[in-house]
């Protein structure tokens, strides 16, 4: 049996005597009613989140444009240091790190600027080892000595339609989020290989002929993600 909403009015009839002669119950199905105020709350509901994110968005963007300014001196600074040493100097080559990781900075800033501007993501062909390598060495250098790292990364070549900068942020945050997981001790292992996968038909039980994907991994022997926070992991912030 199903269950209908409704709205109930009785009326009471009495005589002079005060004593109870007829009572009548109405009774009106409001279903639709129903079904029109929780569209409008959802709506409404839609239209709040809306304008939140368009508040970040302007947020983002005045952040992200004055984060530039301080990069861009950052940056020039970082090579004119690097002009007046010479070459095979240790300094320059922590410089040359420095100045890598500002112009990843720099092109971090610029997603930030895109989605406050609601530009679309732009994928260029991108070879992920030396992506993933540049990665390793950075992290190598600002990981406390107490964190092994082990790195298993193909030597084949391998090209794919992506964004760098993504990448390389998705793995800085896995890997920072593995060490602060470990408290300062343990082991850290990063690889990049070549793996074949099969997509199932979405009207069907066929699957497609296998294709390659570059797999990039990342693992720790820290305390791992609680049942309370591995359900939110991919919300947004």
């Amino acid at each position: 049996s199903s269950k209908v909403p409704v709205v109930c009015c009785s009326i009471i009839m009495r005589d002079s005597d005060h004593v109870t002669r007829v009572v009548i119950f109405l009774g009106q199905d409001i279903t639709e009613r129903k079904v029109a105020e929780k569209e409008k709350n959802e709506l409404g509901a839609q239209l709040h989140h809306s304008q939140k994110w368009e508040a970040i968005g302007i947020m983002a963007g005045g952040i992200a444009h004055d984060f530039n300014n301080i990069l861009t001196a950052m940056l020039g600074y970082t090579e004119l240091a690097m002009f007046e040493l010479p070459e095979g100097s240790r300094i320059k080559e922590d410089l040359n790190v420095v100045l890598q990781s500002g112009n990843r900075a720099k092109d971090l800033v610029n997603q930030i600027l895109a989605f406050s501007r609601h530009h679309p993501q732009e994928l260029i062909p991108t070879e992920i080892g030396p992506t993933v390598k540049e990665t390793v060495k950075m992290l190598r250098s600002a990981t406390p000595s107490s964190i092994e790292i082990h790195e298993s990364i193909s030597p084949e070549k391998m090209v794919l339609k992506a964004d760098p900068t993504k990448i390389h942020q998705v793995m800085v945050n896995l890997c920072n989020n593995a060490v602060q997981a470990m408290d300062k001790k343990g082991l850290l292992e990063i690889s990049l290989s070549k793996v074949k996968h099969c997509h199932k038909n979405k009207t069907s039980d066929e699957k497609s002929a296998p294709k390659d994907y570059a797999q990039i991994s990342v693992s720790d022997n820290g305390t791992g993600i609680d049942e309370a926070t591995i359900i939110n992991i991919f919300n947004t912030f």
